[in-house]
């Protein structure tokens, strides 16, 4: 891993190329889905509430704050 790299497990993101690889393995993942994952395992260990992944702007326009839901 490269020292941009974020590392959870077997999950790694590239942050300066925007890849994700699961073992190695390239994930094919939205830019949305790939912020997602960049804030949860910078985070790592600590909630998150729904309201900051919006204020990021990790929604699209015309959604609500409850798309991210899980």
């Amino acid at each position: 891993p490269h020292d941009a790299d974020l590392v959870f497990q077997g999950l790694r993101l590239s942050v300066n190329d925007r890849k994700a690889f699961l073992v190695d393995k390239p994930l094919a993942l939205t830019e949305t889905e790939f912020k997602i994952l960049r804030v949860l395992v910078s985070e790592q260990g600590r909630p998150i509430q729904r309201e900051h992944l919006a204020f990021l702007g990790l929604t699209a326009r015309n959604t609500n704050v409850r798309t991210i839901d899980v």
